[in-house]
């Protein structure tokens, strides 16, 4: 039933009201919270501020495009960035907030909300294209913008804003196969390419998604209308030509870098991979840590990277609408009264199902039985799936169908009322909804250790040369992490080069570092060593924050310090400035 009161032109459009609905509920912690806080409190949260601030440096500051991918960590290894997510489209956005004065984490969490208004306007205009009214948009837009499903992946994983380009850029892929305009292809690329230029992997991510659906369209098409009509439109020059030509620019701005340093195969264990997949039955299991209903139940570590569980309404009307799907003839009979295209529901239907195996992983484990899925032969032919490390991030795209089957399940409820109880079932159905996906998000104090310190003697270090802060390790792993992100969050205030750095894969020199300032720490001889090995590395000056070490080491620091090379400088808070030669 289509709503047709004129009272609806007054409204803002579905993806903006949509967008101002949500975001107020996802991002009202940071907006009403006092001093400076983030979201996630943890590495990967610290990290995103660091690339932020290396990109902003980089492209805004100095003016150094060319040397974008080359970051000041990872030293003396080049094109380090590429160690991690770029969040380079992002600097679209936070760039301009950066000049206008904002600080750092001002301007970092007004670029997470710029990525989502333009995913909601994005959203709204497609599925308009798509045939859905205003308040399907409106439903759409919440739950697949909002939804626990999606919410739950987003604080503390900043990277993954990218996709909330995800529901228009399927939306508009759709599109252009059911009717082959060159605009919605375009559209359909550009927020594709936009995406993946902040998150890599949401390329291959979205390709294992579409791809079996774009071949099945193909062969429907042939079937129609004949190979010479369809490819006189694919290969029309004003779908060609800028395809190909995003699709180039992407390629040579975003990910050569990552195949130029990742061309050794150096991929995520299987192991690893195992251990961020989802279970056959996520779906199912009520433990969702970012949801104000099911926050107590965290399985195990980790439980964040596959706690999609989408909340008893949106997951009782995916069901639903799978059913409607499979038993009525590709939804024709469950959609007849509504004004949802059969077409449509089947392929929100087909990402729905293909999202949850994709997020199961590898294989999966039935008894004694270790059966392996599609994301085994994904990893291993497709070209950059083999990074992806956590496979229950794909309930990302869960959201498209979940708010079409609430709209479906509305539409059929009304056919059992009359009158203006009618109007009424669809808000609140999405309502209830909206309130079962209230986020729960904590906000953690933000600091960078050192900071006075770094911003005073910034000019004793010269930005841009190369040097090696300790202590590097910690009591154990996690505060040798610890660590490592506290020196590359200070070198947004002093811009030296660390050889220090943070990602899925490390350097042999790190290890070494690591190694021999452990030795050090132990009394065990490692600071001659230490120094020697990082002039060999080309780093002429060593900050050593005494302090920082073990209390019942630091007399033996010092001792050692005075007979590895010549304290330069001495600071308050017992630190020093060690001048070696490089060799």
């Amino acid at each position: 039933m289509r709503t047709n009161h004129k009272s609806l032109h007054l409204l803002p459009s579905a993806g903006m009201l949509g967008f101002a609905l949500g975001a107020l509920a996802l991002f009202w912690p940071l907006l009403g919270a006092h001093g400076r806080v983030h979201w996630g409190g943890d590495f990967d949260s610290d990290l995103m501020y660091w690339i932020f601030e290396w990109g902003y440096s980089s492209i805004w500051g100095a003016g150094h495009w060319a040397d974008f991918w080359q970051a000041n960590s990872f030293y003396p290894h080049t094109q380090s960035l590429a160690y991690s997510d770029s969040l380079l489209t992002g600097q679209l956005f936070y760039g301009p907030l950066r000049l206008l004065g904002a600080d750092p984490l001002r301007a970092m969490q007004g670029t997470l909300i710029a990525f989502c208004l333009l995913g909601c306007l994005c959203s709204d205009l497609a599925l308009r294209r798509a045939g859905l009214t205003w308040l399907e948009r409106l439903t759409v837009i919440i739950i697949a913008h909002f939804g626990l499903a999606t919410t739950a992946f987003l604080p503390g994983h900043y990277q993954l804003f990218a996709f909330q380009l995800g529901p228009a850029c399927l939306t508009f892929m759709y599109l252009f196969w059911r009717d082959l305009k060159v605009g919605d292809a375009l559209a359909a690329v550009s927020l594709f390419a936009f995406a993946t230029g902040f998150a890599t992997y949401f390329g291959p991510m979205t390709v294992a998604l579409v791809f079996p659906y774009s071949l099945w369209r193909l062969t429907r098409l042939y079937r129609e209308v004949g190979w010479r009509r369809l490819c006189v439109r694919l290969i029309h020059p004003g779908l060609l030509l800028p395809t190909l030509g995003i699709l180039i620019v992407l390629y040579v701005v975003q990910i050569h870098p990552y195949l130029a340093l990742h061309h050794g195969g150096i991929r995520p264990s299987t192991r690893e991979i195992e251990s961020y997949a989802a279970w056959a039955d996520s779906l199912f299991q009520l433990g969702n840590v970012y949801s104000y209903w099911h926050a107590d139940a965290v399985p195990r570590y980790g439980a964040w990277e596959y706690a999609y569980f989408p909340g008893y309404l949106p997951l009782c009307a995916a069901l639903f609408g799978l059913s409607a799907v499979l038993l009525h003839g590709r939804g024709k009979h469950a959609v007849e009264k509504s004004t949802l295209p059969p077409g449509w529901l089947v392929f929100v239907a087909y990402i729905f199902t293909a999202s949850w195996v994709l997020s199961l992983g590898p294989r999966i484990e039935l008894g004694s039985l270790r059966l392996p899925t599609p994301y085994a032969a994904l990893r291993d032919f497709m070209p950059g799936f083999s990074g992806i490390r956590a496979p229950g991030r794909f309930g990302l795209y869960f959201g498209l169908m979940l708010g079409t089957s609430l709209v479906l399940l509305a539409r059929q409820l009304s056919v059992f009322t009359s009158g203006k109880a009618r109007a009424w079932i669809l808000p609140l159905i999405a309502l209830a909804a909206a309130v079962e996906s209230l986020p729960l998000t904590s906000v953690y104090p933000f600091q960078i250790r050192h900071e006075e310190f770094y911003r005073s003697i910034s000019a004793d270090l010269h930005g841009n040369k190369p040097l090696l802060i300790l202590p590097i390790v910690g009591k154990d792993h996690l505060a040798t992490l610890r660590n490592i992100m506290e020196q590359l969050k200070g070198s947004t205030l002093h811009g030296s080069l660390l050889p220090v750095g943070y990602g899925y894969r490390c350097t042999a020199e790190l290890d070494r570092l690591i190694d021999l300032d452990r030795r050090w720490m132990q009394t065990d001889g490692g600071g001659v060593q230490l120094f020697h090995y990082a002039a060999g590395l080309g780093i002429a000056k060593v900050l050593v924050f005494v302090d920082d070490y073990p209390q019942e080491t630091r007399s033996h620091i010092v001792a050692e310090l005075k007979a590895a090379g010549s304290i330069t400088r001495q600071y308050p808070n017992s630190c020093s400035l060690v001048e070696i030669t490089p060799k």
